[in-house]
């Protein structure tokens, strides 16, 4: 352990001993009479502490009044040009949009250099960075979209694909948008094209990477963001509720959002790794009916939105960002915005090739799925044309 990570450990002792009040204050679920206890086998791959940068609680990253927070980087007017060059070269090569790559959205070294500064952040540090200085007003939706997937490119060289060959998602309020008559009378917008809250979760089964990038911020005043390390919260609960863990870490039944008539899936919630990591990958939209979760369950999932809340960084935000964070060890969450707001969001999944972590034993086919499609059968949509249907990701891994 090195210094700077023993200094971080003791001063989150000092802000996690509060939370046990947090998390009792919850009634933090026992395992319950006739609950099945967790393998004993099972429950010995779970490391009994984390030790990474990804320790960290949202006061670490309290900002100088008047400066970016320190997971801001800041581009350079010279960066900003060579980004406009590169789009201007990129739309030159004829090439559609999914094509975009780093071979042909050519940066200067310096550029280069401070994007793998992000990737070393997002896959070894502390699990994310936001890019700031893009200036989308000032840019087409194309040249917009262009530079967003290009500076991607250097983070992650594959995007994952939906079932309709999008690789881009568009996150923004659709609720005055006109329902396709085609449409079954139960089809509702997904989460991520209405207005309201969302709990702490990452998307299950679904990229090692996020990126969003702000093309339109709204109001400032509505619709914040929150990072938390699940790190974090695991040690919390390994001190505090180690119940609350073996919960998660047991067998859970996730009915099928696409298909209702589908036998749902079984997995846990957390899962240990070989490289002795663990990954929470937790969504709620499956258990949107009565009954689809025991007392415990429910406990289990209030108690770690809780300590999550307690110990998340509300991000500070610009028009023009682009956030990328790790979708394996953070949970992300949003407060709802109001109705109207013009926020306007895009999002694209993906993983790099030589940094990514090793996924669950039994589950890594899992993890396979909208990965490998030819860039050729990818479709970058610029504008958000059909939200009902082809340009929102599956409700199945989201939410």
């Amino acid at each position: 352990m090195t210094r700077i990570q023993a200094a971080r450990i003791a001063s989150l002792g000092q802000a996690t001993s509060s939370l046990s009040g947090t998390v009792s204050g919850l009634s933090a679920p026992a395992l319950p009479k006739g609950y099945p206890p967790l393998d004993s086998e099972v429950w010995a791959q779970f490391p009994k502490t984390l030790d990474s940068e990804r320790i960290w609680t949202g006061s670490d990253f309290q900002a100088v009044t008047g400066e970016a927070p320190k997971y801001v980087l800041e581009l350079t007017d010279n960066e900003l040009s060579a980004i406009h060059k590169a789009i201007s070269d990129f739309k030159e090569s004829g090439l559609p949009i999914s094509h975009i790559s780093r071979d042909n959205f050519t940066l200067p070294k310096s550029l280069v250099e401070k994007l793998e500064t992000v990737s070393e952040i997002v896959h070894s540090g502390r699990g994310f960075a936001v890019l700031r200085g893009l200036e989308p007003k000032r840019l087409s939706s194309e040249d917009d979209t262009i530079a967003f997937c290009g500076l991607a490119s250097y983070i992650g060289n594959e995007r994952h694909t939906s079932p309709h060959g999008m690789v881009l998602n568009h996150v923004r309020s659709a609720v005055n948008d006109p329902k396709p008559a085609s449409l079954a009378t139960g089809v509702q917008l997904n989460a991520s094209k209405l207005t309201g809250g969302m709990k702490f979760h990452a998307d299950r089964f679904y990229a090692d990477i996020l990126a969003m990038h702000t093309r339109t911020l709204g109001s400032p005043d509505s619709g914040a963001q929150y990072l938390a390390s699940f790190e974090t919260i695991y040690n919390t609960l390994r001190e505090t509720s180690p119940e609350t863990l073996q919960i998660l870490a047991g067998t859970w039944t996730w009915p099928s959002i696409l298909n209702p008539t589908a036998a749902p899936e079984t997995g846990p919630v957390i899962f240990p790794t070989p490289e002795g990591r663990v990954l929470a990958q937790l969504i709620y939209t499956p258990f949107m009916a009565p009954g689809s979760l025991s007392a415990a369950q429910q406990g289990a999932l209030d108690v770690v939105n809780a300590v999550a809340h307690a110990t998340a960084v509300k991000l500070d935000r610009k028009e023009g960002d682009v956030l990328f964070f790790n979708n394996l060890a953070l949970l992300h969450a949003r407060d709802a915005f109001l109705p109207g707001d013009s926020r306007h969001m895009l999002r694209l999944a993906l993983r790099e090739q030589g940094k990514m972590w090793a996924k669950p034993v039994g589950f890594e086919d899992k993890f396979e799925k909208g990965f490998g499609v030819p860039v050729e059968d990818q479709i970058v949509p610029v504008e958000d044309f059909d939200a009902w249907g082809t340009t929102t990701a599956g409700e199945q891994n989201h939410g």
